[in-house]
């Protein structure tokens, strides 16, 4: 068995947050998105021969560490159909192949175990796991499948099919033989799943789990519940905590963090290292603050994530916003989004009193 994380996407549908960084390299609760796949893959290594990544063209180095038995390669090329042919060169030609594609979460951590399995029982030369549609972000491909063995009639890249919340889609992991691999590599993904499937070779299986695909910048808001444990505390030895703080549900707070005087977070939410939170502050459930965030005195904030070195000054009143790396919000921000969300470019500078609408991008 080999095994491929995919990972040589550059994220165009998360711009702007990879402008500067590809889409594999953006950090999630502490980490490069790309572990979370590595994380997905490890959980069968018993079972594996041989294992690579592949990074993104002109990224090859992943920030973090990998473990020994990763190799990483290069992407040649643009698209999933280059990363596919780029992995099966490098692989050693054995015969059954598992690939797990960066910027798809699942809870519990088993997702990839869940389609080996129904592989292994099979004559499928390709099995796709699926997931079913819970927001009309979701936009890698509507699959239609036969619901009593799992048979894939079609696979389609349109959005319009499925808009509507009905139906199911690709859920980021497949496992296949080398052949079946080269069909797509060669004729493109969605074009060389429907050929396949076309000759009754495609099978699916549904995860009963928690799934998230993180495709555009408001994703990212939803990622907490998968990745932040909701019912415990884990505070750093190394973190600063008040003793006038109140800390509720699942929150973690990694080394160097700080939480000032009358602040209160409530879970699920995520402090990376060096992030602070000011006096008097709120932090409400699903707010990730990423390495050396910041947020002000008396600002309340909640469903929001704030990438490495943000700050929000204030007092302020911040909801659905998804705020970039070294960006900056001054005092009397207000950002109330209590279903949408509201993008800060990395870098942008918001002067007094900005009123962050739905649905925009500030640069």
């Amino acid at each position: 068995m080999e095994a491929v994380v995919l990972a040589g996407g550059v994220g165009k549908r998360l711009l702007p947050l990879t402008r500067e960084r590809p889409k594999p390299y953006l950090p999630l609760a502490g980490k490069p998105l790309y572990m979370y796949a590595v994380e997905q893959v490890a959980m069968v290594r018993s079972l594996l021969d041989r294992a690579v990544m592949v990074t993104p063209p002109g990224h090859p180095t992943p920030p973090g560490s990998l473990p020994s038995w990763l190799d990483t390669v290069e992407q040649q090329g643009e698209g999933v159909e280059a990363g596919l042919a780029t992995a099966l060169k490098r692989l050693g030609g054995g015969e059954e192949v598992v690939v797990s594609f960066v910027g798809y979460l699942a809870r519990p951590n088993t997702l990839v175990r869940h389609v080996l399995d129904f592989y292994s029982v099979t004559r499928y030369k390709l099995v796709l796991a699926l997931a079913p549609v819970t927001r009309g972000s979701e936009s890698f491909g509507f699959v239609d499948a036969d619901p009593s063995t799992g048979r894939v009639l079609g696979f389609s890249g349109s959005r319009e099919e499925w808009m509507a919340g009905r139906g199911r889609v690709f859920a980021g992991v497949l496992a296949g033989d080398p052949e079946a691999l080269e069909v797509l590599a060669g004729e493109g993904f969605v074009e060389g799943i429907n050929t396949l499937a076309r000759r009754g070779l495609v099978g699916s299986v549904v995860w009963p789990g928690e799934w998230l695909e993180v495709g555009y910048p408001c994703d990212l808001l939803e990622a907490p519940r998968l990745v932040v444990e909701a019912w415990a505390a884990v505070i750093s030895a190394k973190a600063r905590v008040a003793r006038s703080s109140v800390i509720q549900g699942g929150v973690v707070i990694e080394e160097d963090a700080e939480v000032g005087e009358g602040a209160v977070v409530e879970g699920p939410a995520y402090l990376g290292r060096g992030a602070v939170v000011g006096r008097n502050s709120v932090v409400g459930p699903g707010v990730v603050l990423e390495e050396g965030a910041v947020v002000g005195d008396l600002v309340s904030i909640e469903r929001s994530v704030m990438l490495e070195r943000a700050e929000a000054s204030g007092p302020s009143r911040l909801e659905g916003v998804v705020i970039g790396d070294g960006a900056y919000i001054a005092p009397l921000a207000a950002a109330t989004n209590r279903e949408g969300c509201t993008v800060v470019a990395p870098k942008t500078r918001l002067g007094p009193r900005a009123t962050l609408e739905p649905g925009k991008t500030y640069t």
